[in-house]
C-alpha cells in the first residue's frame, strides 16, 4: 500500500537544533528566500518546506502524520510480507515518509499533490498554469548502491516565471530557468523509470495564500496517491 517514500534516520528531540542550522535564507541571488538543506534523511519534510518557502513543518510533525497513515494503512490492510517488513523496518529506527504523508503536509497547507503519469508527454505538466505552485519529484538518490533510497526534493517558480531546483542537498537553490529548461531537466530525471513526478497546484477553496497554513484540511485517504503507481520495496 506505501508508495514512493524516502527513509529517514532515528529522530530525537534535541535534533531540532540541528536541522535549525540547516535551515537558512538563500542566496542573496536568488529571488527565493528559504531554503532547507539536508539533514539525516528528512528529505521529503525539506521538500515540502522548502516548496511552501518557510519551516511549516518540524520532523515530529511529519512523524505524527506518518502515524495517521499508518492507523489508516492498518484499517483496510490485512496482515502481509509487506506489512511485516515495515513494522521490522521501523523497529531498527529506519522507516519512510510516505507519499501520503507529503500528501497530507501539503493538504494541511492548502495545496494538492497529483500525481503525473510518465507514460504522457511531459507538456502535459502544464508549467505554465497560473495555479501551479510548483513540481515535486521523488527519485532513487543511489541507483547503484546496495543500500539505495527514495529521495524527495521540489521544483519552484518565482514571480518571473523562472524554475528553481530546491534540492535540499543542494547548499543554495539553483535556477533551472524557464518553461523549456524545467522540461528538459524533468525528462533528464524521468530517464529513470523509478522516478515518479507530481504537480503541486492551490486548492481552489483556499483564497489567499497567506491563510493556506492556517487552513484546516481532512486527512486524505490513504490510497489517493499511493494507487496511482506501484509500491518500491527496500
Amino acid at each position: 500500500m506505501i508508495g514512493v517514500a524516502c527513509d529517514i534516520g532515528v529522530y530525537k528531540d534535541g535534533d531540532d537544533d540541528l536541522f535549525a542550522a540547516a535551515s537558512s535564507p538563500s542566496d542573496d541571488a536568488s529571488p527565493l528566500t528559504y531554503h532547507e538543506r539536508q539533514v539525516g534523511r528528512l528529505c521529503g519534510m525539506h521538500c515540502v518546506n522548502n516548496l511552501l518557502q518557510q519551516r511549516a513543518y518540524k520532523p515530529k510533525d511529519f512523524y505524527k502524520m506518518e502515524k495517521e497513515v499508518r492507523k489508516q494503512q492498518a484499517a483496510i490492510e490485512t496482515w502481509g510480507l509487506s506489512r511485516l517488513f515495515r513494522k521490522i523496518s521501523r523497529s531498527v529506527g529506519r522507516f519512510e515518509f510516505s507519499v501520503q504523508a507529503l500528501d497530507m503536509a501539503l493538504g494541511r497547507a492548502g495545496f494538492d499533490l497529483v500525481w503525473f503519469d510518465r507514460r504522457k508527454d511531459l507538456r502535459n505538466l502544464n508549467l505554465e498554469d497560473e495555479e501551479l505552485m510548483g513540481i515535486v519529484v521523488n527519485e532513487t538518490s543511489e541507483p547503484d548502491a546496495e543500500d539505495d533510497y527514495r529521495h524527495w526534493f521540489s521544483i519552484i517558480r518565482d514571480r518571473s516565471g523562472k524554475f528553481y531546483n530546491m534540492d535540499s542537498q543542494l547548499s543554495t537553490p539553483e535556477c533551472i530557468g524557464d518553461v523549456p529548461s524545467t522540461l528538459s531537466f524533468l525528462r533528464s530525471a524521468m530517464c529513470d523509470e523509478r522516478t515518479c513526478v507530481f504537480r503541486v497546484t492551490r486548492r481552489a477553496d483556499v483564497i489567499s495564500s497567506n491563510d493556506r497554513l492556517e487552513t484546516a484540511m481532512a486527512p486524505p485517504s490513504v490510497d489517493r496517491v499511493s494507487s496511482c503507481f506501484s509500491v518500491h520495496a527496500h
